[in-house]
């Protein structure tokens, strides 16, 4: 039976490595959905989360976002505009609405009362980027007139609650891996993804590892956006829930893994023989158990979602199609829905020794806007800093923009400010390349943990008072592209290392390369979810091209602590006996054997807390090694921990110092064991050896060993019965 699934897995490969005739888009006249799905959301929910002020007698504003690549419009659709207006404009003032450069709606804003709804045709709605133009054209008398435009009393402020709404249907879109992370990360902040993890084998270390490399590379490209989530979950709670079945899922396992669990989405391969594939048209290839297998397929419960398998026939394979996704430097060699990976792409060396984490403007849920006119125009993007975030200067960012050449040889200029402290001012050229490159340092000291903003603002000066009236007015722009990147430093000083500087002071390289990670050898399902949510925080506070998960357990022989420069410890005491080899360095240690804690002054009253506790702790070198331990007293409280690390993307704000005690998930309790001076170990070397064995392989043992002792006595019973029966028969 065993070679007949070995058949049938292998059989499989043919038609995936054939290649499945890609799913065309399907066109809106083709779609007759039973039930029209509808979706409204204001400026607020796609990233203008500022009211939109239009200055002077002709303004123009931008307003960009993108629609899910799945979404096939219908009709009816509308835009509702909320807007204020300045008293002092006339009633022949008028402002005009354009979708996509078509001209919708022309009307008068002091007669319309602050609202106007418009109708957006189905045919106006473009895949990808979209966008509304509101341009005004305000006067005080009855005339316009040039000196209107400086005018600061003239003025229209467009309001974040202002909404789009648009009918939908969804279509089945392209599988395709090189197009990977979608479409399981969706960067239009319209619609909410959520992401199912499932590992077959929680048990089994390689999967782990494979399952971690996935969901840092996710995390990372993901960025801050919010409407992305990544849930893990066990095969049996996959198999009881339905309504994660209907989502996009990657399953990490081995082939047969999948095949061993029918509630799982079955693989929809064909045919092929041991060790190689045969295809439809008679092209046999070789397939080796070390090999990876990438496979996309569609939910077989939800047409508009997909399954990613993460697998291979063997362990080794399982790892490779890990790495494979753990490095951006591979997705454009990858093609059509399935790959078999042999040896997946390496980063390049000088990768993994950066010390800064960049986000693209687009991570952050932005498009390329655009800001029209001569006269000041901004564009405002917010970035979060992890709560207690403390790092040395060389922090910058560097800024991808373009102007129309009306600009040239005119005072116009760019200005980049953070958090309102203007930073750099570059005036227009007409030497500048099509697309212009500035790098702007940005001081540590004028950004702050939690939310940032960056502003870049357009400015036009010019004496002649009759500039308006050129030939050129209408047509000028500036462009600035969701390219451009913000990079922040991912080492912090020494004198900051603490638990609200968390992750800051426990990453090394953005790789992840110099870290451990060591966890219970049969991790519990909260041991798993919390360390996939200190992955998640890391990935987001490095957001590396490439990630490798330096991943053991608690038993395993091979594991030197000292060929690390961070090592980060998760689970209960009694199940990772790392933990407990840990206790003379960490400032809160457990009792020897036991998932209770010692009484110590500085955490005093701990008993009022509760039985159920998350705990963070830290040890750290003087040379700044750092040993960071997730554990607690019971599986719940580790749960805590894990609902801080997923909603929050950080340690809850509370935690401070070098103990933090979660109660529940909003209940915490910080304490400093250790001050600075003395928080740091000696000698600098971390115990190597693990002396005990978890508490399941310990019963296992007894249990053995009292089998054995039954056995043994039972032969014995059963030699002296021989002997005597022997004995009577000679007789």
């Amino acid at each position: 039976m065993k070679n007949h699934k070995f058949i049938i897995i292998i059989a499989l490969l043919a038609f995936v490595l054939q290649g499945l005739t890609p799913v065309q888009k399907v066109l809106a006249d083709e779609i007759i959905p039973a039930e029209p799905k509808y979706s409204v959301f204001s400026l607020a929910d796609i990233n203008y989360k500022e009211d939109i002020s239009l200055s002077g007698g002709n303004a123009i504003t931008e307003i960009a976002f993108s629609l899910p690549e799945s979404w096939v419009v219908g009709n009816p659709n509308g835009f509702n505009l909320q807007y204020n207006i300045s008293d002092t404009v006339s009633e022949q003032s008028s402002a005009t609405i354009e979708f996509n450069g078509t001209k919708i709606s022309s009307f008068f804003p002091r007669s319309s009362n602050g609202s106007i709804m418009v109708t957006l045709d189905r045919n106006l709605f473009k895949p990808g980027r979209n966008a509304i133009r509101i341009t005004t054209y305000l006067t005080i008398t009855d005339r316009y007139d040039c000196a209107d435009d400086k005018n600061p009393s003239l003025w229209m402020t467009v309001k974040a609650n202002s909404a789009f709404q648009v009918q939908y249907a969804e279509a089945e879109v392209e599988l395709n891996l090189a197009k990977y992370p979608s479409p399981f990360i969706e960067y239009s902040p319209i619609v909410d993804q959520k992401i199912i993890i499932v590992t077959t084998n929680s048990g089994n270390n390689s999967y782990l590892q494979s399952t971690a490399m996935v969901v840092a590379k996710l995390s990372a490209l993901a960025g801050y956006a919010k409407n992305n989530t990544i849930e893990y979950v066990t095969v049996s709670d996959y198999c009881t829930n339905p309504a994660s079945n209907t989502s996009n899922t990657i399953i990490i396992g081995t082939l047969q893994d999948v095949i061993n669990n029918p509630c799982l989405p079955q693989l929809d391969f064909i045919s092929a023989n041991s060790n190689s594939v045969v295809l439809n048209n008679g092209n046999t290839i070789n397939v080796t158990e070390t090999d990876g297998i990438l496979h996309l397929q569609r939910n077989p419960n939800n047409n508009f979602a997909d399954v990613l398998y993460v697998s291979g026939l063997t362990d080794a394979g399982v790892i490779k199609s890990g790495m494979t996704l753990a490095n951006e430097l591979n997705y454009p060699l990858l093609s059509g829905n399935t790959a078999v990976v042999a040896n997946p792409a390496l980063p390049k060396a000088e990768l993994n020794i950066s010390t800064q984490q960049k986000f693209s403007l687009k991570q952050l849920g932005y498009q390329d806007y655009t800001v029209w006119g001569f006269l000041e125009g901004s564009l405002a993007y917010t970035f979060t800093l992890p709560d207690g975030w403390s790092a040395e200067n060389g922090a910058f960012v560097n800024l991808n923009y373009s102007h129309s050449k009306s600009l040239n040889n005119r005072d116009a200029f760019v200005s980049v400010s953070v958090n309102q402290i203007p930073l750099a001012t570059y005036q227009y050229s007409a030497d500048e390349a099509d697309i212009i490159t500035k790098t702007i340092a940005i001081p540590m000291s004028v950004m702050k943990s939690g939310q940032n903003t960056l502003t870049i603002t357009t400015s036009f000066d010019d004496n002649d008072a009759s500039y308006c009236n050129n030939d050129n007015y209408k047509d000028v722009w500036t462009v600035v592209y969701a390219d451009s990147e913000i990079y922040i430093p991912s080492t912090v000083s020494q004198n900051v290392i603490s638990l609200k500087n968390y992750p800051a002071s426990f990453i090394g390289m953005n790789s992840l390369e110099d870290t451990a990670f060591i966890i219970p050898a049969n991790p519990s399902f909260e041991t798993t979810r919390l360390f996939l949510g200190v992955i998640k925080t890391l990935a987001l506070s490095t957001n590396s091209t490439y990630y490798h998960i330096n991943l053991y357990s608690n038993i395993d022989t091979t594991f030197n602590p000292n060929a690390y420069k961070h090592l980060i410890v998760i689970g209960l005491p009694t199940n990772n006996t790392y933990i407990q080899a840990l206790e003379a360095l960490l400032p809160y240690p457990a009792v020897n054997g036991t998932d209770t804690f010692q009484t110590i002054p500085e955490v005093s009253k701990i008993e009022t807390l509760g039985n159920n506790l998350g705990i963070v702790e830290f040890a750290v070198s003087q040379k700044t090694a750092t040993a960071l331990v997730f554990t607690g007293t019971t599986t719940e409280g580790l749960s805590y921990m894990s609902q801080n690390l997923n909603e929050l993307n950080v340690l809850n704000p509370k935690c401070y110092g070098d103990v933090c005690i979660f109660s529940s998930a909003e209940d915490v309790t910080t304490r400093i064991v250790k001050s600075e001076e003395n928080r740091y170990y000696q000698p600098d070397v971390l115990p190597v050896a693990v002396t005990d064995v978890p508490e399941t392989f310990v019963n296992q043992r007894v249990t053995n060993f009292i089998a054995i002792a039954i056995g043994s006595v039972t032969l014995l019973v059963l030699i002296a019965v021989g002997l005597m029966i022997l004995k009577k028969r000679k007789k």
